[in-house]
């Protein structure tokens, strides 16, 4: 299992940020098409809407965390930019579900935060994946940090 995981920890650290982006879209995308033909009804077409519409607003916040996260990944504000893409990932969806309720009463009748909360997840869950080989304690700030820390000028206080 070690040998598997650590080859394909090595590949992901091998992407590119438009490579990583590209599975975040396809792997969302697949999710998006089983959910339609869950949420398919041929009398009402609204909840193939509300799906898209879904899908649509939880991709594009996964997209710009991933970059953000991505971007500052390596540099001094590589925290604010975990940080950064965090509140973009989580905010937009939050902002959309909270106007949809306010002025589309149709889209909350059919399930519109059910299919936030499930695009939300899977969306949260590849982007932490493709993030997270990324950052390891062979990071020169991360090995800066340390050291710092470790130093005998802290160790004794001064």
């Amino acid at each position: 299992m070690d040998g598997l995981l650590g080859r394909v920890t090595a590949q992901i650290r091998e992407m590119s940020i438009a490579t990583r982006v590209l599975v975040l879209l396809a792997i969302t995308t697949v999710a998006a098409l089983i959910a339609a033909s869950i949420a398919y009804d041929s009398e009402n077409t609204t909840r193939l809407m509300v799906v898209g519409v879904a899908w649509l607003v939880c991709a594009v916040s996964a997209i710009i965390a991933l970059v953000l996260s991505l971007v500052w990944h390596g540099t001094p504000s590589g925290v604010s930019g975990t940080l950064g893409g965090t509140l973009v990932g989580l905010g937009i969806p939050l902002i959309v579900a909270i106007l949809v309720q306010r002025r589309d009463g149709s889209f909350a009748k059919a399930g519109f935060y059910g299919w936030i909360v499930v695009f939300y997840l899977i969306s949260l869950t590849v982007k932490t994946l493709l993030i997270s080989p990324g950052y390891s304690p062979a990071d020169p700030y991360a090995k800066r940090l340390e050291d710092d820390l470790n130093s005998p000028a802290k160790k004794s206080g001064a």
